[in-house]
C-alpha cells in the first residue's frame, strides 16, 4: 500500500500545501483512504487554528476516507463534529430502506434501532411498545431482514442492526 509521511521543516509552508495535496488526491479514481496519527498535535502548533483549518479541509473532501487515531482523549467537540459528519455521510443509506422494505419490515428495523439490542422481539410487549401486529408477521419481517443482512442475531444480546451507521442514523431520526 502507498504511504507517505509528512515530517515539518516549515510547518506553515505544509499546511499552506495542504488544500492542494488534498485537491489532487479527490480527483484520483481510486478510492482513498488518510490514516491520522497522533491528529491531536496539530492542535499545539504555534499556527493560528491549524486543526480547525485541516479539518475545514477534509470536510471538503467526502470522497477520501479519514481515520484517527492517537494517545490523548480527542476533544469532545471534534469527535462530536466527525461522529456527525460520518453519520451525515450514512444518512442516505439509512433513509434508503424506508422506500426499498415492506412498511412492516421498515417499522421492525426501527423498532429495532430503537431498542439496540432485542431479546424477545415476539413479545406482546415489544409489538405494543412500537406499534407492530402480531407475533407471526413480525417473525416474517425479522426472518426478512435477518435474510436480507440488515439485522443479526448478537451472541446473548439479541438481534441488533448489523449496520452501526444505520443505526445511530434510525436512532437520531426516529
Amino acid at each position: 500500500m502507498p504511504k507517505f509521511e509528512l515530517n515539518y521543516i516549515n510547518r506553515q509552508k505544509i499546511i499552506k500545501a495542504l488544500p492542494e495535496l488534498f485537491d489532487h488526491l479527490k480527483k484520483s479514481k481510486t478510492r482513498i483512504i488518510i490514516a491520522f496519527n497522533e491528529f491531536q498535535e496539530l492542535a499545539g502548533y504555534e499556527e493560528d487554528k491549524a486543526e480547525a483549518y485541516v479539518r475545514t479541509i477534509m470536510q471538503d473532501c467526502p470522497e477520501i476516507t479519514f481515520i484517527f487515531s492517537g494517545s490523548k482523549k480527542i476533544d469532545d467537540e471534534v469527535y462530536e463534529m466527525v461522529w456527525e459528519d460520518i453519520l451525515e455521510e450514512n444518512k442516505s443509506v439509512s433513509r434508503e430502506h424506508e422506500y426499498l422494505l415492506p412498511r412492516l419490515q421498515w417499522k421492525v428495523l426501527i423498532a429495532i434501532a430503537k431498542e439496540e439490542f432485542v431479546k424477545a422481539p415476539l413479545s406482546r410487549e415489544f409489538a405494543n411498545k412500537h406499534g407492530l401486529s402480531a407475533s407471526s408477521s413480525i417473525a416474517r419481517a425479522i426472518k426478512a431482514l435477518l435474510d436480507k443482512g440488515l439485522i443479526i442475531q448478537s451472541q446473548g444480546l439479541g438481534l441488533r442492526v448489523y449496520n452501526v451507521f444505520v443505526l445511530k442514523n434510525l436512532q437520531k431520526l426516529y
